[in-house]
């Protein structure tokens, strides 16, 4: 299934953050399957310390992986998303 995350930080935790994520691609070679597979690039929100990714995931397990990883100082909200033609489809069939 396919996620859109949308995470968050205390500005005081910067250094943290940026430095677990330097580290997340030896750690994705090291335990693969632990986290969702990257679909975008990470991208961040000017008005803050936000930001988003899109992710495909095939358990819970690899969500609950990258939020530990990123625990305590980033709190995540994994939601799920479709394409629009996948959704008009299944609207479709509810008729």
């Amino acid at each position: 299934m396919k996620y859109i995350a949308i995470w968050e930080y205390d500005p005081k935790d910067l250094d943290a953050v940026q430095a677990k994520w330097k580290k997340l691609g030896e750690v994705r070679k090291k335990k693969p399957g632990l986290f969702p597979k990257s679909l975008s690039k990470a991208y961040v929100m000017f008005d803050g310390t936000a930001g988003f990714q899109l992710y495909e995931a095939d358990s819970a397990d690899q969500i609950s992986g990258m939020v530990a990883y990123y625990t305590p100082e980033v709190e995540f909200r994994f939601t799920p998303i479709t394409e629009l033609k996948e959704a008009a489809a299944a609207y479709e069939k509810l008729k």
